[in-house]
């Protein structure tokens, strides 16, 4: 299937809407509890990730054309990991909930929670030619700039830091759940 260069970018712009709430969610997060001096570096590290997101699944278009897209399912297997682990981290008690404290860290935890945009790119990149390629690739990283920005602006409510701080920690088990049922749904698993 080849997609005209104009809907691949929307139908890329839906997907990235559909696929980066979450990341919203986790990016204000951790740019909330990050202490003042690192944000910006927490910010920094959510890009990085993010475009290098984009960057792998560019590469994989062109490298790994025979395999399937269903088995990209099994990149599922990393939000619902996290989705148990923190779960589990609700049974014990804690002052503050888990805190991203730079920019490594913070391009860890986005590039492990990135799975369903992957799911959502790859076949999108699929689909088109070297230009839609380019053209998506691009568009996808400047939106990816937005919503880094985006998440920087909501942590600095005072508002924000004092909803992460009392229920971020309840938020995440069905957060990571959810992420891995839309890994599955966008890999045709389910």
């Amino acid at each position: 299937m080849s997609l005209s260069t104009l809907h691949a970018v929307e139908l890329g712009v839906g997907a990235f809407i559909a696929t980066n709430l979450d990341n919203l969610v986790v990016f204000s997060t951790q740019i909330c509890l990050a202490p003042a001096h690192r944000r910006k570096s927490v910010a920094l590290g959510q890009f990085i990730a993010s475009v290098l997101v984009v960057g792998m699944c560019v590469g994989l278009n062109h490298v790994l054309i025979e395999i399937p897209l269903w088995s990209f399912g099994l990149l599922a297997a990393v939000p619902f990991v996290l989705c148990v682990r923190s779960a589990m981290a609700l049974r014990r008690p804690t002052a503050e909930p888990a805190v991203v404290k730079g920019l490594i860290g913070a391009a860890l935890v986005t590039f492990a929670i990135s799975a369903d945009n992957a799911a959502s790119y790859l076949p999108l990149l699929r689909a088109g030619d070297g230009t839609t390629e380019l053209l998506l690739a691009g568009t996808l990283c400047g939106l990816f700039a937005f919503l880094v920005g985006l998440a920087a602006l909501i942590a600095r409510s005072s508002t924000a830091e004092r909803v992460v701080r009392a229920v971020g920690r309840y938020l995440e088990p069905p957060l990571y759940g959810a992420l891995g049922v839309a890994v599955l749904y966008a890999t045709g698993i389910i």
